[in-house]
């Protein structure tokens, strides 16, 4: 009996240490406790947000070209080749790119639908997988749009293409296959940027 009495109190006193002790460290604890879980939180997020930014810059930069009325826009961070006034590139991250090419000497009267229709034909003569084809608007024209894949190289393109003022005008977006929709909002903004210079 008096065993028990003496663990009993043992017992009592451990309890009564633990209780002591113990809700002043959790007091202190479970706000140190928040505080790192909100800062290894934030910084998950801004490291997120690092890694977005380094391969993707969202300010952009005018190209315009004066000798065949267009103006585009493109990222900054990306390297602006310009072979010549009708055909100039965009280099992005990832093997990615977009282009504009231009064309003045057109028959007359020149007949886009049919020449994209047979661009179709053409296109799957030389090995690419035709996704898409269909007609849209380019700069608020009429245009073509083409979703093609090719086997070899795995390379996936969009291209866009219209006549404005007896100009032809074809937007480019290529890259591979597996990357194609990662900056594909990019490219649609690209696109969506053109517009012809009065």
């Amino acid at each position: 009996m008096k065993k028990n009495i003496i663990l009993f109190s043992v017992l009592i006193i451990l309890v009564a240490t633990i209780i002591y002790v113990g809700v002043p460290f959790l007091k202190v604890f479970i706000p140190i406790y928040r505080e790192n879980f909100k800062l290894r939180r934030e910084t998950r997020i801004s490291s997120q947000q690092n890694r977005n930014s380094s391969t993707v810059d969202n300010t952009s930069i005018v190209y315009e070209n004066i000798s065949y009325k267009y103006r585009v826009k493109y990222p900054q961070s990306w390297k602006k080749i310009e072979v010549s006034k009708k055909f100039v590139s965009f280099l992005g991250p990832d093997n990615m790119g977009m282009s504009i090419l231009v064309a003045t000497e057109l028959e007359q009267p020149f007949d886009l639908a049919k020449y994209e229709n047979e661009s179709i034909s053409n296109l799957k003569e030389q090995g690419f997988e035709i996704i898409e084809f269909d007609q849209t608007l380019l700069g608020n024209n009429v245009a073509y749009k083409k979703i093609v894949i090719e086997k070899k190289t795995e390379k996936q393109q969009i291209i866009i293409s219209t006549i404005i003022n007896n100009v032809y005008y074809a937007l480019t977006y290529t890259n591979d296959k597996n990357s194609f929709n990662k900056y594909l909002y990019i490219a649609q903004n690209f696109i969506d940027s053109f517009e012809i210079i009065q």
